[in-house]
């Protein structure tokens, strides 16, 4: 059984995938990976690999999962107040409008689009701050603030965009 030490935020996997090790295979005492079926020098050499190049093992996968966590949680908070059914239904109430020259119910619509567009805007600032991290902290750090998005919601509901008739 091969040995190595880690550091709390070692994205462990990547260095049982260099090694060629498999997941099942591995334990984590404390500071200790150990690796069954994988000889000591590979397992160093994974390592060493892994500490070379921790932009590529490390900060980038991090940065993904990060920037996924954010854009689900801010995708939940839309779905949960819009469900993709209702956007849907928007969107055909809005294109009606714009085709028959109803621009208060569009405009009233349109308050939801861009609020929506809105959310997206804020996920992708949040994706331009993690490409700018250096290091695991700094990813870490980088969050959305989903309570002054909620804020913001206009409250748009279909009965009152059919209730406009212009």
């Amino acid at each position: 059984m091969a040995q190595v030490t880690i550091e709390l935020d070692d994205n462990v996997a990547a260095i049982i995938e260099l090694a060629g090790g498999v997941p099942e295979l591995a334990v984590i005492q404390g500071n200790q990976l150990l690796l069954n079926g994988i000889d000591q020098s590979v397992l160093e050499t994974a390592q060493s690999t892994y500490n070379a190049d921790r932009e590529t093992y490390q900060l980038e996968p991090l940065r993904a999962e990060r920037e996924r966590f954010i854009s689900e949680r801010i995708a939940q908070l839309v779905e949960s107040r819009y469900p993709v059914y209702r956007l849907q239904m928007f969107n055909a109430i809005y294109t009606h409008a714009i085709r028959h020259g109803l621009d208060n119910r569009a405009d009233y619509i349109e308050t939801l689009l861009t609020w929506v567009s809105s959310a997206t805007s804020v996920a992708l600032t949040a994706k331009a701050a993690l490409v700018g991290a250096p290091s695991v902290d700094g990813i870490m750090l980088v969050d959305v603030n989903l309570e002054s998005l909620a804020a913001t919601d206009p409250q748009v509901t279909l009965e009152a965009a059919l209730g406009i008739s212009d």
